[in-house]
Order: C-alpha cells, then structure tokens, then sequence
C-alpha cells in the first residue's frame, strides 16, 4: 500500500515546506501530496490556506500579496523553527535535484481560471521523473486540466459521490475521466470508503487513496479492505 505525505508531512518540518518534502523524499515515500494558491503576482506557491494566519500569526490573504512579500512571512513551526513559504517552480526544482520518481499529487485550490493554466504553465517549464497527480475541489477546474493537458487527476468531490451512490447499486455509468478517487475516510462519522467504492474502483481501474489516515487502526483497516494507497500527515509512522 502506497504512502503520500499529505503537504510534505509535519513532523519535522512545516507543512508544504520544501524542507517538509525533502523529509518525506528521505523516508521514501510512494507520494507527495500538496496544494496550490496564486499570489497577486501570478506565482503558484505552495498552501493549503488562501491566507497566512493559521501558519503564521499575521493574516495576509495570499492572492493580495506579492510572492516576494509572501517569503518575509515566517511560517512558524511547532518545533519553534521559522520556514518560509515554497513556490511551485522550486518545488520541482526539489523534485530534480532529488530525482523523485513517485507520485506528486497537486491540488488546485483557487477556482479561477488562470490558476490552472499558471499551475500548467509552471509544471511544463520542467521534466520531471514523478508522475503528477492534479485535483481540485472544483468540478469545473479539473475539467479544465483534462481539457488543456494530459495529466492524471483526481475525481472531483462531485465525481466522488456519484461513483459512491453507484457503488452503493454496483453498476457504473459510462467510462470516467479520473484516474484517482482520494475521498475521505468517513463522512459525519459513518465510513463511506468500504468495500462496495472499492470494488466499483477497481472494475472501472481507478485507484483509490483516501485522506487523513493518521491513526493505525485507520491504517490497519485501510490495509485490510484493499485501499491502494493512504495520504496521511505522519508518513513515518508507517513507513518505519
């Protein structure tokens, strides 16, 4: 079973760090999982936050900012260590230097049109040895990675519950556009990646990697209905 830290880890680093990545390249992870935001300058960087109070103390919406200001926003770390914020652009660079073959899964978070076609833009100034993943939260964004690119994605929130209520009646409708299906492990406390999505995943060949497995019985029963892989934010517990 397959393990992607989920924004690069947070045990020793900062999440969505490069630092954080480099942690988790060294463990050997399968994965990496992180997120995109754009700033004012059109730099795709790496958050999950559309602002910097959560990770920083001092809320800067991030599409409001420069990139250059952006950096001379200390991320704080609970291990009492300053970060700074990553752009995607070095983030590959990471990938090379390392030469990282596993998956890096990008999640878009903005919904404007152009962060796709920045995030696009960026990834095709490199070639690089992963194999990229790409999502949103958007239904209309990732029609618009399928539409200008070949990279695999992720189902979009709405694609995920419509293969959950087909799983539910065994029966798939038409061919999907998705390679990947990363829902959450449970929905208002009832778990909803079972069996029957499984199942339905694997006649229609996707494969299926939930988020945030971070306890091990979460773990041990991902291992035991079959999931092909898990994204969790303490990628060492399992790899050791």
């Amino acid at each position: 079973m397959m393990i992607f830290a989920h924004r690069g880890g947070i045990s020793k680093a900062a999440e969505n760090t490069l630092e954080a990545f480099e942690h988790a390249i060294s463990l050997s992870c399968d994965g990496l999982e992180t997120d995109v935001q754009i700033t004012k300058d059109n730099v795709a960087v790496l958050s999950h936050d559309e602002d910097t109070l959560r990770l920083t103390g001092k809320k800067y919406k991030i599409a409001e900012i420069s990139y250059s200001d952006l950096v001379n926003v200390p991320i704080v770390h609970d291990s009492g260590k300053s970060f700074v914020y990553a752009s995607l652009e070095n983030f590959c660079r990471l990938i090379l230097k390392k030469n990282f073959k596993g998956y890096v899964n990008i999640d878009i978070k903005p919904k404007t049109k152009n962060a796709v076609q920045i995030v696009l833009q960026t990834l095709n100034l490199f070639s690089l040895p992963c194999k990229i993943i790409l999502a949103s939260f958007y239904h209309r964004q990732i029609q618009r990675v399928r539409s200008d690119s070949n990279f695999a994605t992720v189902a979009s929130p709405l694609e995920t519950r419509l293969h959950y209520v087909q799983s539910r009646i065994g029966y798939s409708f038409g061919k999907p556009a998705f390679q990947f299906l990363e829902p959450p492990l449970y929905y208002k406390n009832k778990i909803i990646t079972d069996e029957k999505f499984i199942q339905l995943a694997r006649q229609r060949n996707i494969q299926v990697i939930p988020w945030t497995i971070n306890s091990m019985d979460e773990y041990e029963y991902a291992k035991t209905i079959g999931l092909d892989g898990i994204i969790t934010d303490y990628p060492e517990k399992f790899l050791a």
